[in-house]
């Protein structure tokens, strides 16, 4: 048996081993010393697996032969050499009997596959590799195949017109939208240029946007305008993204999304016209006035106040309102804004700056659930109004003091006239007595003395402020200048 180029072992029926050829000793590693007598196990750990036993005692008391190898089920017979690695063998077992059939014997043929075995399992995994692999393509392009039907029922019930195109800008594919975007129907459009429908004028930006997405991969959106199929203009806003080849990077198809925005841009016009308007109406005011947001960032503003800033009105818009103003002045500012924001109330104080008086009114704009939109602020110098009022104040206090004069003067003209009428009367009544006339005298003259005073309080009484309150003129706070105060 040492001749046999295959292992070969002889075990009792108690699976001791009788014999292992030079062959096998070679495989393993061990002496024939090494191995007789010892347990089939010892050779052979995986003899222990249920399965194995099985199998073996099967052959022992059937007669039939049992083959281990991967090709008929998961389990090889393997071992461990002396040197540590582990082989692996295709082993055939058979029964054997001696020449009276009394003793059975179990002959293992051993062939070792190592090699092969490892090279099926590479094989396997290959095997597996490759059925992943195309499960997942499968499972891509089914996903594909769901992204394009999605992709077709999206751009057929879209109102926004969905194209394909080639790089250099044919028409691929159109959506049914274009029919009633452009009146064309979509076997019109495809395969003609997307540049014969532009206008003329807007050539230069859609070829700066063409140039831009080819040689980036961003996506870009240009307003232009598209004739339609009647050859009339409508605007379009058009916004494109690249399809790239993964290796090359190549542009291969553009995807555009379009849509007819004439309705926003004739609504955008009206919206610069009459913000042009009331640009102008606050511009034919020389008070303050200006537009600002609740966090106090100016939207629009007259000249009069970006010149008091020493700017131009398009100059002052962006900045922040509280930003501008001196620093003392900022809390109360503040405050006032929170107070009108939070109360959705107009309000108005008035304040000094740098020597002039400044009246403000802050009016909070609001949208329709009721929130502050804007604060709209209108300022008015009025220092002259309130130097004026306080000479109103001053010519006030002096009328009062003509009319106290010219009371008092009455009041005591009429006593003083009784008094000097009845002492010319004593004076003629009375015998000469020297006495009684120096005293009579002395009364006299204190009479004569309080009529000077009284001539001098209606003479002040009837200065009627004129002298004081000449040149001086009656100011309204609430009517603009220029104009006439009411009478």
């Amino acid at each position: 048996m040492d001749s046999i180029p295959h292992g070969i072992c002889l075990c009792d029926a108690r699976m001791n081993i009788l014999f292992v050829n030079h062959k096998l000793r070679d495989l393993t590693g061990t002496g024939e010393a090494d191995s007789t007598g010892e347990p089939l196990e010892k050779l052979f750990p995986y003899v222990k697996k249920p399965y194995i036993q099985s199998r073996l005692l099967d052959v022992i008391q059937s007669g039939s032969p049992a083959i281990f190898s991967s090709q008929l089920h998961p389990y090889f017979l393997e071992c461990r050499t002396s040197t540590g690695v582990l082989r692996r063998f295709e082993t055939h077992v058979s029964r054997w009997l001696d020449e009276a059939e009394e003793n059975c014997c179990l002959l293992l043929s051993l062939e070792d596959v190592t090699d092969a075995a490892l090279h099926v399992e590479e094989i396997l995994k290959l095997r597996q590799q490759a059925l992943q692999e195309l499960d997942e393509r499968i499972k891509a392009e089914e996903k594909l195949r769901a992204g394009e039907r999605n992709f077709k029922l999206l751009a057929h019930h879209s109102t926004d017109m969905i194209s394909r195109h080639s790089p250099d800008g044919i028409f691929l594919y159109v959506s049914p939208a274009c029919k009633h975007i452009l009146g064309y129907e979509p076997e019109e459009l495809v395969g003609t240029s997307s540049y014969d429908y532009f206008h003329p004028d807007d050539l230069q930006a859609i070829l700066a946007s063409h140039n831009t997405i080819k040689v980036a991969p961003v996506i870009y959106t240009v307003q232009y305008r598209e004739r339609r199929k009647d050859g009339s203009y409508i605007w379009f806003e058009t916004t494109s993204k690249t399809i790239r080849d993964p290796y090359t990077d190549e542009v291969i198809e553009i995807i555009a999304t379009s849509r007819d925005i004439t309705e926003r841009k004739r609504l955008e016009q009206e919206l610069r016209q009459h913000r042009d308007i009331l640009q102008a109406l606050v511009n034919a005011t020389h008070d303050f006035s200006f537009l600002m947001k609740p966090d106090g960032y100016i939207v629009l503003a007259n000249d009069a106040l970006a010149g008091l800033f020493d700017m131009t009105s398009d100059k002052i818009v962006g900045k922040n309102a509280l930003d501008i103003l001196p620093h003392e002045l900022r809390e109360s500012r503040a405050r006032w804004m929170e107070q009108a924001i939070s109360a959705r109330e107009p309000v108005e104080f008035r304040d000094t700056t740098e020597g002039r008086a400044f009246h403000h009114w802050f009016h909070p704009v609001l949208d329709d659930d009721g929130k502050v939109r804007y604060l709209a602020v209108h300022a008015r110098d009025v220092t002259e109004w309130v130097e004026a009022e306080e000479l109103e104040r001053e010519a006030q206090k002096q009328r009062i003091a003509y009319q106290l004069a010219a009371t008092i003067a009455h009041e005591f003209n009429t006593p003083l006239g009784i008094i000097k009428g009845s002492l010319e009367l004593l004076a003629m009544e009375m015998d000469e007595n020297a006495n009684c006339g120096v005293h009579l005298a002395r009364v006299a003259r204190q009479a004569e003395r309080m009529g000077e005073l009284v001539q001098k309080l209606l003479k002040i009484s009837d200065l009627k402020e004129v002298d004081y309150a000449a040149g001086m003129k009656i100011l309204d706070i609430h009517t603009p200048p220029g104009s006439t105060p009411p009478q």
